[in-house]
């Protein structure tokens, strides 16, 4: 995601918009700006291609003058890296001023739209929308006009997940914050007659008395006299407990939740869309993986393929043979680091070899990369941290880019570690010039939505919560699925196991009437089935209605409008029916994800810090 920064009160705000874009966490962007509220009325942006200092360097010598502004560090998912297409993004009359972070999914519609009624766009941005919105919001509403109307009118014409901060010169001391999902977090701080806006608490923390967090849904009022909170659609007043950052940096840093690994969970989104910034252009639907390019020609080359991980990796990697295999030509092969070191398994210059690791420090898959590397493989390491032995191990690194993950048990690590696979067996297919290299755009264009269909899982999560109510005392439990939904279904188990200290299995459906099916006890031994319409739905849908014969108690994850399995299972939980077969492991995860957390939770278990759980880099 970009850095959102912005500020009103009684300083100048280009010192202060500065010194918070130094402060975020996350220095990856390619373009960085400042809008300020001038004296005349209107917005004056500064816009500059490359690193903060280019900025500074810009301001130094004639800085806009005014005490409301808005910052953005840009990472660009549309359009080209252009001071054009940097944040801000104000409408054409200068009048609104707007920084964003997420996708706009339907905004070529509007910008037709828009267009079609005299509206001027300088950019090829998605985010650029958003301004013209608010401005015809504006002038629709006439002398009853309010930025925080037109906002919540503004959104609700955008489609897909979004987090907006919006000034308007002729409201000089308001500026209004919203969140339509998980797109990207939005931090509130106030003191002494100044207010702030960022998306993360860091660059509050010294200048801020009080901050309270934007849970998705929500909107504030943000002015120096004080903040109102509403509800973004229909403008409810709320609620919100405030944290003194300096006195409670741990509550900081959870960002308003009750523990890390609900953070981590709902961060998934953003984090997707991070792993695609600079690697897909949604605007010509296109795929780059530069991180590959040095050994494009390897793996043009290469017969087979090996993954290897470990715990939750171990499943993504799964996940990632059976992209590969379903799009190049390559037969695919996994196992645990431990049994490639010491195995019999057949590694040389025609294999590629990827390990996975979010650490980069997991010592069978730092052992196993050694030894395919003695042995002439192409690697590739995919992990959370450029910096690692691993990443200095491999022929060529592909990051995460999810940030840091606190909690124990992998959740955006290996979300994004799934969909880090379904780029590279992309990529594979292009770069090998296989027959589904065709269908790429498409697929691309599936992404693009991506962070939509998860959102609509996590703005509900009151089914997995039931759930877990129902079934956290229970001492076991099994998991079923089929293909490209089995590796989801075993981390499923794997995070019951982890977080609910419940033992957990993972069958494939069919294998259930093999033997399975006799622990199957009433509703002693819940079965959980990852059963959404698909080429495996058949399947599932006969184990399900075994166990159901036998009088089991059946959970399952399915697809909107399913009239087969969801009048008889017990207890259904839909994903959206428009969610690709491609998108389904990362989907159906977050149910998944959210019920385990929620049966830890319910035995009051430490879900930050499972016990006994060590990370094997930590385990000498």
């Amino acid at each position: 995601m970009g850095a959102i920064v912005s500020y009103v009160g009684v300083r100048e705000a280009v010192p202060v918009l500065l010194q918070a874009l130094s402060q975020v966490r996350d220095q990856r962007y390619d373009s960085v700006g400042v809008a300020v509220r001038d004296p005349d009325g209107y917005f004056n942006a500064v816009k500059t291609v490359g690193r903060l200092d280019v900025l500074e360097g810009a301001l130094s010598e004639e800085p806009p003058l005014g005490h409301m502004g808005l910052g953005h560090t840009r990472w660009r998912t549309h359009g080209a890296v252009t001071t054009e297409n940097a944040q801000p993004h104000l409408d054409q009359h200068g009048l609104v001023a707007v920084v964003t972070n997420g996708i706009v999914e339907n905004h070529v519609e509007l910008k037709m739209e828009l267009r079609s009624r005299g509206h001027r766009f300088l950019s090829t941005t998605d985010a650029e929308v958003i301004p013209h919105l608010i401005n015809e919001e504006l002038a629709a509403a006439g002398a009853e006009a309010s930025l925080e109307t037109a906002v919540r009118a503004a959104m609700a014409r955008t489609q897909g997940t979004l987090a907006v901060v919006a000034a308007r010169a002729e409201e000089p001391e308001t500026i209004v914050a919203a969140r339509s999902g998980y797109a990207s977090p939005l931090v509130v701080g106030w003191g002494r007659n100044e207010a702030f806006v960022a998306s993360e608490a860091g660059p509050l923390t010294n200048v801020s008395d009080r901050i309270a967090f934007l849970a998705a849904g929500e909107m504030a009022i943000v002015t120096p006299r004080g903040v109102e909170f509403k509800t973004l659609m229909a403008g409810v007043p709320i609620s919100k407990r405030s944290i003194s950052p300096s006195e409670d940096p741990t509550a900081a840093a959870r960002g308003g939740h009750m523990t890390f690994m609900i953070k981590e969970i709902t961060e998934q989104p953003e984090a997707w869309t991070d792993a695609l910034r600079g690697r897909v252009d949604f605007d010509t639907l296109s795929l780059r993986m530069e991180e590959l390019e040095p050994i494009g020609d390897a793996l043009a080359g290469v017969e087979r393929v090996v993954l290897t991980g470990s715990s939750s990796s171990l499943h993504a990697a799964d996940a990632g043979r059976l992209y590969i295999e379903e799009l190049t030509d390559l037969p695919c092969q996994v196992d645990v680091g431990s049994e490639i070191v010491f195995g019999d398994f057949e590694l040389g210059p025609n294999t590629l070899f990827i390990g996975v690791t979010a650490s980069g420090e997991t010592l069978d898959t730092l052992g196993a990369m050694t030894r395919a590397s003695e042995l002439g493989c192409t690697t590739i390491m995919v992990t959370n941290d450029e910096d690692s032995t691993g990443a200095m191990m491999a022929d060529a690194v592909v990051p995460l880019r999810c940030g840091r993950e606190v909690g124990m048990a992998s959740t955006k690590t290996f979300t994004s570690s799934v969909l880090t696979f379904y780029l590279i067996a992309m990529h594979l297919a292009e770069v090998r010039g296989n027959d589904s290299a065709e269908s790429v755009p498409g697929r691309l264009n599936e992404l693009s939505k991506l962070s939509g269909y998860a959102n609509r899982i996590l703005e509900d999560p009151s089914l997995p919560s039931a759930l877990a109510t129902r079934y956290s005392t229970r001492r076991d439990a099994l998991f079923l699925a089929h293909g490209r939904l089995y590796p989801i279904a075993a981390e499923g188990a794997w995070k019951l196991i982890q977080l609910g200290y419940i033992h957990a299995q993972v069958y494939p459906g069919s294998e259930i009437i093999h033997g399975p099916i006799a622990l199957v006890n009433g509703d002693e031994t819940p079965a959980f089935a990852i059963a959404p319409q698909g080429p495996e739905y058949g399947r599932m849908a006969l184990a399900v209605r075994l166990i159901k014969d036998n009088g089991g108690a059946v959970a399952a994850i399915l697809t909107e409008g399913d009239e087969e399995l969801a009048p008889i299972v017990d207890h259904p939980i839909f994903i959206p029916a428009d969610t690709p077969q491609a998108l389904l492991p990362l989907v159906t995860a977050l149910p998944v994800q959210l019920f385990a957390y929620y049966a830890g939770i319910q035995k009051g278990n430490e879900v930050d810090n499972p016990r006994n759980i060590q990370r094997l880099e930590e385990f000498m």
